[in-house]
């Protein structure tokens, strides 16, 4: 068994740490993070440079000086044998070869910087430096609260970040990695999938609260249609940039939950409350004509022409932003499981979307993209994803028939309005459809609720399911109770 020795001291903290100037063993310049690998193989010092360039929040002088300090400090007090620096070493070398790509690069990335034994040292040099002490309690939502072990993973996370970044950003550049952010976004969730805890709907709540808040005080919010952001939208860019921004400039000296909420503020700002309009007001004179005799107005008034091209170019845009953002949240993504289902969904060379299966999907994702035009401009892939989310949703809530509806294959699907009295009754006296009632107080939506249970409790329903073959092809079992209660419980959830 291999024994892990740590350097026995009086204890110092990372951020009181004045490094001798032996122990500089990472350093940096604009643009690199250097590691002197050359003088240990004997080979030009080309080798020594780590490309930081490709994102401009890692590369200022502040954020190099963080990174290199913190891994300098790990590797003087807790990384004694310096496997972390052999690891640079071994994956520079990978990085040149052709058939080194993105999977291969995550694998090791997740075998030999995160092993066992790497992981045993960044516990411990987490443990020794963590001291926040934080007591907040929010009693009206849990789900704001931050406790200790909240604070504890995250700034282990943030370790784990500033170790590694220095290597996917030179991946990022000798790749030619044009989506630098998605990439980023893959790797880092490579370290948040090892821990108890589900960083982003903590930070997707923290976010969506403090946007809301917002929201009610400031009107600007209502104009913001035209650049397809809405509170949902924004508070996903929120926990997209506190994770490749904030997250890897935490301090174990400074607060970070007060940290991530003063960035929410800042990005609200830059986003959306003091950012000018893309496109401003002109003058536009009748007098002034080219040599066709049209005057700036005249060309003003054929451009109103192609208003609708215009719209349908906004829709799409903001169809793009969202999927992107429903990505980021719900995904990723496996290519072969949306194949699956394409192919699943295809009858005689086409792909088949039933109407009714689809206005279920649609009503859980509105609120996403603002409104209920822009996501018509989906493409069939988009569908799936759409699908699939839909169904980790639903089984997220503990149901068990309608995720499979929702995602399943239509056989059959007669329209029926009515139900009979023993399922009224029930429907009645759930207590999800007071809530209904006491949210919407509609009669239409009422109609809409019996009609919904009354097609599926007709209807022939086939599971279309990826990663179980058995449970694949096989004919949903309508178990009128339960469909009764899930429909109620997924028009809450819309």
């Amino acid at each position: 068994m291999k024994v892990i020795k740590f350097i026995e001291r009086e204890f110092v903290a990372v951020d009181d740490w004045v490094p001798e100037p032996e122990d500089k063993i990472f350093r940096h310049t604009k643009d690199f993070i250097i590691v002197p690998i050359s003088k240990y193989y004997n080979v030009d010092d080309v080798i020594d440079y780590f490309n930081i360039s490709k994102k401009r929040c890692y590369n200022d002088h502040k954020m190099r000086e963080h990174i290199t300090r913190y891994i300098n400090y790990f590797l003087k007090f807790y990384d004694t044998n310096h496997e972390l620096y052999y690891i640079y070493a071994n994956l520079k070398y990978l990085m040149s070869l052709d058939e080194y790509d993105k999977k291969a690069f995550f694998y090791d990335i997740k075998k030999y910087v995160f092993s066992l034994s790497m992981r045993i040292k960044i516990n411990a040099m987490n443990r020794d430096n963590y001291s926040l002490s934080l007591k907040y309690k929010n009693k009206k939502d849990p789900a704001l609260q931050y406790t200790n072990k909240h604070g504890y993973l995250m700034m282990e996370m943030s370790l784990m970040m500033n170790l590694i970044i220095p290597l996917l950003t030179h991946f990022i550049y000798v790749k030619k990695i044009n989506d630098t952010n998605k990439f980023l976004l893959e790797a880092f969730d490579i370290i948040i999938s090892q821990f108890n805890m589900d960083l982003y709907s903590k930070l997707y709540e923290t976010s969506l609260t403090n946007i809301n808040k917002d929201r009610d005080n400031n009107p600007i919010w209502s104009k913001q249609d035209i650049r397809g952001i809405n509170t949902t939208t924004h508070a996903m860019d929120s926990v997209e940039n506190i994770i490749l921004q904030i997250m890897p400039k935490y301090e174990y000296s400074q607060n970070i939950i007060v940290f991530n909420y003063q960035a929410i503020k800042n990005n609200i700002g830059y986003r959306v409350t003091t950012s000018g309009y893309e496109y401003t007001f002109v003058p536009l004179s009748s007098s002034k004509r080219d040599e066709d005799m049209n005057s700036e107005f005249d060309k003003f008034e054929n451009y109103l022409v192609k208003a609708d091209e215009s719209l349908y170019l906004q829709n799409k845009v903001n169809c793009q932003e969202t999927m992107k953002q429903i990505t980021q949240h719900f995904g990723p993504f496996d290519q072969d499981e949306i194949n699956f289902y394409m192919k699943q969904l295809t009858q005689d060379g086409k792909t088949v979307i039933n109407q009714f299966q689809k206005d279920l999907i649609f009503n859980l994702f509105y609120k996403y993209f603002g409104d209920v035009v822009s996501i018509k401009a989906i493409n069939k892939e988009d569908y799936v994803k759409l699908m699939i989310t839909a169904k980790k949703i639903l089984l997220s809530h503990n149901m068990i028939i309608l995720p499979y509806i929702i995602s399943g294959k239509v056989n059959r699907l007669p329209q029926r309005k009515n139900i009979n009295k023993k399922e009224l009754n029930k429907i009645q006296n759930s207590p999800f459809f007071k809530h209904i009632l006491a949210k919407y107080n509609n009669p239409k939506i009422e109609k809409y609720i019996f009609s919904l249970i009354a097609t599926i409790l007709v209807a022939d329903f086939q599971i279309i399911d990826y990663s179980d073959p058995e449970l694949n092809g096989k004919h949903i079992e309508m178990i009128p109770d339960i469909v009764c209660e899930e429909i109620l419980m997924y028009i809450l959830l819309i």
